[in-house]
């Protein structure tokens, strides 16, 4: 028990027993006694009262401080933690983002392939049918040179 405690307890007890004996020695002890032991009561009590103002302060102060000294450093942890957690969410958008640009590039590359590979095609048999439409027109010309030019005129 802290002495303020301490102290409290027994005030009210000397305070009760004289409130409650107070009519019984009221005509046992005379009243200049009963005034000393009023001002002497009322005298600790101001002392204990002013005490317990003092400690009720330093109580405070020290639970202010407390409370500061805790939000300085749950602020503290709480920033970092954030931070922390802020990098390994950039890291991970970093790898989704990475993973995500490789396949669109693979798919990207497929479909550009599959596209040239259709062209190539298509250019090939475009040529492919302008050589045979090319060899026919050659043959006609000999055809048509062998005619005109291969007889006696």
């Amino acid at each position: 028990m802290n002495k303020f405690k301490k102290v409290s307890i027994v005030t009210a007890l000397v305070g009760g027993i004289f409130l409650g004996a107070g009519q019984v020695y009221a005509t046992s002890i005379n009243s200049n006694i009963i005034n000393l032991i009023q001002n002497g009561i009322s005298s600790i009590k101001q002392h204990l009262l002013g005490q317990a103002d003092t400690d009720v302060n330093s109580n405070l102060n020290k639970y202010k401080e407390d409370i500061r000294n805790y939000i300085n450093s749950k602020s503290i942890e709480t920033v970092k933690d954030l931070q922390n957690y802020e990098k390994s969410e950039s890291s991970r958008s970093d790898k989704e983002l990475k993973d995500y640009t490789e396949n669109l590039k693979k798919e990207t590359s497929a479909a550009i392939d599959n596209e040239k590979s259709k062209a190539k095609k298509e250019i090939t048999d475009k040529v492919n049918s302008k050589i045979q439409s090319s060899q026919n027109d050659i043959e006609k010309q000999l055809e048509d040179g062998i005619k005109d030019q291969l007889k006696i005129k």
